[in-house]
């Protein structure tokens, strides 16, 4: 109790903590003082720390007049040893969060008590992962902006935004135009249903994978094909074999396998249908994450409760924690549907992505789309357009068209895209 009321002597920190403190976690005197807090702050002082004297008398005689002697003096204590404290210099956040954590586990403990004594339905047993999703999402706000402040250093700025390295695409035409992607990235791949948007991400996520460190993973996160469909696919554009190929010898399939991406466990597929977002958090926390797939994010559980109900502002927050995950994690890859006024066009636009406005779209580094047409002779050919291209540029590359259109080759018998020259 006096840790907390050391901590709110500050105007800053009161106006910075004050949103995690709830009444269900602090004694009945805590109670009564941090309320009494509010108003000192918003009406009786100008003053950026509390004169814990001052506040006393103010707290007896216009506050609290009515408060009998014995009570005035337990107040009186807690107002005398305020002042002398002195805390922990770790205190502040941890302190903060502890009560957080107190306040969310009431919270679930309630709903779950709810169910469990068949006050209500099991369907409520859901509210459990929204409320833990509020938590985290509490947690990570407890330290303020503090912890993202960035220094100025110009090495780390050139080195992340024209330095070597990042991960280079199979395709050629994206190689040369797009270039290497980097953690901070965040892409997102549109395409027509059957138009090839998994053998994309198969062929160019093998190729990925096998430029990563030797302790580093994919984590492709499935919930849209079956997972043994998907598995083929990336067994097939790693090695470039045709299931005919891998069924005569399978032995010698998984070899080439292994020696493609360099450990047999370098792609790491999660099969889901009803992935959320808690389940994302916590498999990127337990792994050395070098890119991270979905396939596809927008069924992604989560945000239902912030957004409305409006589809479109859940997928905008849905996104934006995606963008988030790549700045704190890797590149993120995520494939979207288009909508109908994509079916038969080449090379579809960004305003064609299904369920989005403007929010989608503001929240990629890039965006590919990939069409194709059904006149004959086109059954095999993709148009690649880049509508949008945030990607810092390569120095000493040759020029480049940074939001190209170009028509590729889709092969799947292995999984693959290739480029116009190796038609």
């Amino acid at each position: 109790m006096i840790d907390l009321l050391y901590l709110f002597s500050e105007r800053d920190n009161y106006n910075k903590y004050e949103r995690f403190i709830k009444e269900n976690v602090l004694t009945k005197e805590t109670k009564v003082v941090f309320e009494d807090l509010k108003e000192w702050y918003d009406s009786v002082t100008t003053a950026d720390h509390v004169d814990w004297a001052a506040f006393a008398t103010w707290f007896r005689t216009v506050k609290h007049p009515m408060f009998k002697e014995e009570k005035l003096e337990l107040f009186q204590h807690i107002f005398d040893a305020v002042p002398a404290h002195v805390p922990d210099s770790e205190v502040q956040d941890k302190l903060i969060e502890s009560l957080v954590a107190k306040d969310y586990a009431t919270r679930i403990y309630l709903v779950a008590q709810d169910v469990a004594e068949g006050m209500k339905g099991a369907d409520e047993i859901i509210a459990i992962d929204e409320l833990l999703e509020d938590y985290r999402t509490a947690t990570g706000d407890v330290s303020g902006m503090d912890k993202h402040t960035s220094e100025f250093d110009i090495d780390t700025i050139m080195d992340r935004i024209v330095g070597k390295g990042g991960l280079q695409w199979r395709l050629k035409c994206m190689q040369e135009n797009v270039g290497p992607i980097r953690k901070g990235n965040f892409i997102i791949v549109g395409a027509r249903p059957d138009s090839g948007k998994t053998t994309f991400l198969a062929s160019e996520v093998t190729h990925m994978a096998a430029q990563l460190e030797d302790d580093q993973q994919v984590l492709w996160f499935n919930n849209e094909e079956d997972g043994e469909v998907v598995k083929s696919r990336i067994l097939q554009a790693a090695t470039g074999l045709t299931l005919e190929d891998i069924e005569t010898d399978r032995a010698s399939a998984m070899r080439e396998y292994e020696a493609a991406l360099g450990r047999p466990d370098r792609i790491k597929l999660f099969d889901k249908a009803t992935l959320s977002v808690r389940d994302i958090h916590e498999a990127l926390a337990r792994h050395n994450v070098g890119l991270i797939v979905f396939d596809q994010l927008r069924k992604v559980k989560g945000f239902v409760k912030e957004s409305g109900k409006s589809d479109v502002l859940r997928l905008e927050l849905l996104y934006n924690q995606g963008r988030e995950w790549a700045k704190e994690f890797a590149p993120v890859i995520t494939v979207h549907q288009a909508s109908s006024a994509a079916t038969g066009v080449l090379y579809p636009n960004m305003d064609m992505l299904h369920q989005s406005q403007t929010g989608i779209q503001g929240e990629a580094d890039l965006i590919v789309m990939i069409g194709r047409s059904f006149e004959v002779g086109y059954e095999m050919t993709r148009g690649i357009s880049i509508p949008k291209n945030k990607l810092p540029p390569q120095l000493h590359a040759p020029t480049r068209n940074r939001n190209m259109t170009t028509q590729v080759e889709i092969k799947p018998e292995i999984a693959r895209f290739t480029d116009p020259e190796e038609v």
